[in-house]
C-alpha cells in the first residue's frame, strides 16, 4: 500500500472521449520528446492505449513513456520524423480546485484457501486506488450540475439587494442558449428594482428554455438541457439600455461553463509539487461537510479510482 499527498489539484468532468489514428507528431529538437501536432487532441484518454507507429518507448519518462496531459510520447531515439500515434483524446471541463489531497493505493486480493489448509491464501486480483479531496464550500463549480450555464460576475447579491436597475425603464439584454443562434429580449421594470422581482422579469421574457437565479450572491443563466450541446451565452443588448450593464459591480460575464455528459466521470489531475504529480479517472462515492459557526464551511469528497494512474 502507498499513501501520496499534496496541496493542489483540479478536477475536470470528462465530456467525450474520441478516438484518433495515426496523428503526426514533431520532435522537440532532439530530445526524443514528440509531441501530437493536433492541439485539440493533446489531452489523452489514459484507458486507451497509446500506439506508435516507429520506435521504442523510453520506459523512465512519465508514465512508461508517455505524458498524458500534454500529447507527448519519448522514444529511444532521435530523428523520427515519420512518428505517427494513435490513441483517445479527451474534452474536459474543469469543475473545481482542490486545497489538499491523498492518493492511496493498494492490491487488490482474493481468497484461495483449499479444504484442509492451515492457513488462508490469497492470491493478487489487481491494483486498486482511491483519492480525497478537500476544498472550500464557496466553490461552487464543484456542485458537478450536468447543465450549461453562465455567471455575471458579482458576488454577495440576495434577492432583496436593489440590482441598480432604474424602475419603470426598459432594460434589453442578450443570449444565445445551446448555440441556437442570439436572442435579444427586453423586458420593462416596475417601481421594486430588487433581484427578486427583475430576475422574475427576465425568466418571463426569455424565450429560449434557461432561467435566470442567484448563486452564491452571482447572477447565473442556466439552461434546462443537459449534455455537451447545453451552453449559455450571454451579451450586451444593443437595440435600448443595457440591462447586465446596468447592474451595480457588473464588469464583465464569467466564462461559460458547457454542460457534461457525464458528471459522475472525473478526470482528477493531482500535484505532489509545482511540476509533477498523478492523474487518474474516478467515480465520486461520498461525500462530507465541516461546519463552524463564523467560518467557511469545507467538504472532503471521496473518488474511487477507474482507471490505472499515470503519472504527469
Amino acid at each position: 500500500m502507498a499513501i501520496k499527498t499534496g496541496k493542489t489539484g483540479s478536477v475536470y468532468t470528462i465530456r467525450d472521449s474520441t478516438a484518433f489514428t495515426t496523428e503526426a507528431t514533431t520532435e522537440d529538437g532532439s530530445t526524443m520528446i514528440y509531441q501530437i501536432d493536433d492541439a485539440t487532441k493533446r489531452i489523452w484518454d489514459i484507458n486507451t492505449p497509446i500506439v506508435i507507429s516507429t520506435g521504442t518507448l523510453d520506459r523512465t519518462y512519465y508514465d512508461n513513456g508517455v505524458n498524458w496531459f500534454e500529447g507527448k510520447v519519448k522514444l529511444l531515439t532521435t530523428g523520427e520524423a515519420g512518428l505517427t500515434v494513435s490513441g483517445a483524446s479527451l474534452t474536459l471541463n474543469e469543475v473545481a480546485k482542490a486545497f489538499g489531497w491523498s492518493l492511496d493505493m493498494g492490491i487488490e486480493t482474493g481468497e484461495d484457501t483449499s479444504l484442509g489448509d492451515t492457513w488462508k491464501t490469497f492470491i493478487p486480483l489487481g491494483k486498486n486506488a482511491t483519492v480525497n479531496i478537500s476544498r472550500f464550500r464557496y466553490d461552487q463549480r464543484f456542485n458537478l450540475i450536468e447543465n450549461g450555464y453562465q455567471e455575471c460576475g458579482l458576488t454577495d447579491k440576495t434577492l432583496t439587494t436593489a440590482t441598480g436597475l432604474a424602475a419603470t425603464t426598459t432594460y434589453y439584454f442578450k443570449a444565445n442558449i445551446d448555440g441556437a443562434g442570439v436572442v435579444e429580449e427586453d423586458f420593462t421594470t416596475a417601481s421594486d428594482v430588487t433581484y427578486a422581482a427583475v430576475i422574475d422579469l427576465m425568466n418571463a421574457t426569455l424565450a429560449a428554455s434557461a432561467k435566470f437565479e442567484l448563486v452564491n450572491g452571482d447572477l447565473r443563466c442556466t439552461s434546462d438541457s443537459t449534455g455537451s450541446s447545453s451552453s449559455v451565452a450571454l451579451s450586451a443588448g444593443t437595440t435600448g439600455t443595457d440591462a447586465f450593464g446596468a447592474l451595480t459591480d457588473f464588469s464583465a460575464f464569467q466564462t461559460a461553463v458547457a454542460g457534461s455528459l457525464n458528471t459522475n466521470m472525473f478526470l482528477l489531475k493531482l500535484y505532489e509539487d509545482d511540476t509533477y504529480g498523478y492523474i487518474c479517472n474516478g467515480i465520486r462515492t461520498g461525500f462530507s461537510q465541516n461546519k463552524a459557526i463564523g467560518s467557511l464551511d469545507q467538504e472532503i469528497s471521496n473518488f474511487q479510482v477507474t482507471s490505472n494512474v499515470a503519472r504527469f
